[in-house]
């Protein structure tokens, strides 16, 4: 049984821009491919224990060829809980999506100095560099030395072919 209530899907259709908006931010996810985009609403509204830190929202393509999942949280501030509400979204989800290829989207108001150094963000960057299986083995002196999601960043943005 999936954990994506029909009430939390807010749309699942071709569109050119997705938008996910909350408390004056805003996400755009452009679709220049104009797959199918499905946009839940992941924060109060899944299956499961009510309470439990969530992200957001969530946007998802099926496409045959490209099957993505964007898990978006929308902060003002704590940055670093917003890592920490995708992880445990993608916990929660993640049989949801097998074969997909998972991505965090986090919309602030301001940088948190040294980030990539805190154990949330930490976590959310080994689960997510858990995805990367399909990249793994792309040649780069580059990515030696680089944080996990420094080399995600590299491997899914084409820079390493």
């Amino acid at each position: 049984m999936s954990k994506i209530l029909s009430s939390c899907i807010e749309f699942e259709e071709q569109r050119k821009i997705c938008v996910a908006k909350e408390s004056g931010k805003k996400y755009e996810l452009v679709n220049q491919s104009n797959y199918i985009i499905r946009k839940v609403k992941v924060d109060n509204c899944l299956t499961g224990i009510m309470g439990e830190k969530r992200c957001d929202y969530l946007m998802n393509t099926n496409n045959e060829h490209f099957k993505r999942v964007y898990f978006i949280e929308l902060k003002g501030g704590k940055l670093l809980d917003a890592c920490e509400q995708i992880f445990e979204t993608i916990v929660l989800l993640k049989e949801e999506f097998p074969g997909f290829r998972m991505e965090a989207r986090i919309v602030g108001g301001k940088d948190v100095p040294n980030m990539k150094s805190d154990p949330k963000y930490k976590i959310l960057a080994r689960e997510i560099s858990d995805k990367l299986d399909s990249h793994r083995g792309i040649p780069s002196d580059i990515m030696d030395g680089l944080a996990p999601i420094d080399q995600y960043k590299r491997a899914v943005g084409g820079q390493d072919k």
